[in-house]
């Protein structure tokens, strides 16, 4: 691998991955736990930050993940759960009212799709048990940032390298050059031209207020 830095060394690699999200991350820990240690993870981005929305892992992810690092699993399944019960407890709260409702329905909660008439027609359990009994794996909602940082931890640090962005692939005999550049610029922030811009209005208001302020207190003073 190639690096436009001067000061990184080049050096062979058994396995490169390009990108190092969930899928990324899930493949080097299956790599390593079946004894292939010399590989890479790099990313393009500058810095993990908690980007992304909530997914979820049906069974088959679940038993997946479960099959490749059982550590990992059982701290994704923790925090899935913890997940769905802060729903509960906030969804009961908003509906509190509802006293008619049973024990069990107070307990599971569902995805519901409603027609136009307000019926639902279709409805997803969110319930781990309910998914487990019938899958024999349970089903979680989980913060992608979370997901990547669990299987992110799960690795040795110097196996995955940031500000890696691959440009270039090139076939050689017996080995594939990957080249890639490094930003060496501050990323800009994407909201910092409407801040910016927020900002120099507020200033330019200010400015006129205190000519327009400035131009009646002179008025004033002429008028006395």
């Amino acid at each position: 691998m190639n690096n436009n830095d001067q000061n990184l060394e080049k050096k062979v690699y058994d396995v490169l991955i390009v990108g190092a999200g969930p899928v990324g991350l899930a493949t080097a820990i299956g790599l390593r736990k079946r004894g292939v240690d010399n590989l890479l993870v790099i990313d393009k981005t500058s810095e993990f930050r908690p980007v992304g929305k909530t997914i979820d892992l049906l069974p088959n992810g679940l038993k997946a993940l479960n099959y490749i690092e059982p550590v990992a699993y059982e701290k994704v399944k923790d925090t899935g759960l913890k997940n769905l019960n802060f729903f509960n407890q906030k969804h009961s709260q908003n509906d509190g009212k509802r006293k008619e409702e049973s024990n069990q329905q107070q307990q599971q909660k569902y995805w519901c799709l409603k027609n136009l008439e307000g019926e639902t027609i279709r409805s997803i359990s969110l319930d781990f048990e309910t998914w487990f009994n019938q899958y024999q794996e349970g089903r979680v909602s989980i913060p992608w940032y979370d997901l990547q940082t669990i299987l992110r931890n799960t690795l040795p640090t110097e196996l995955i390298k940031i500000n890696h962005r691959c440009v270039n692939l090139q076939q050689d005999s017996d080995l594939m050059t990957v080249n890639c550049v490094a930003n060496t610029t501050n990323e800009s922030n994407q909201f910092a031209h409407w801040e910016m811009e927020q900002l120099s209005t507020i200033n330019d208001n200010k400015r006129e207020f205190s000519n327009l302020e400035s131009s009646v207190n002179k008025l004033s003073k002429t008028s006395v």
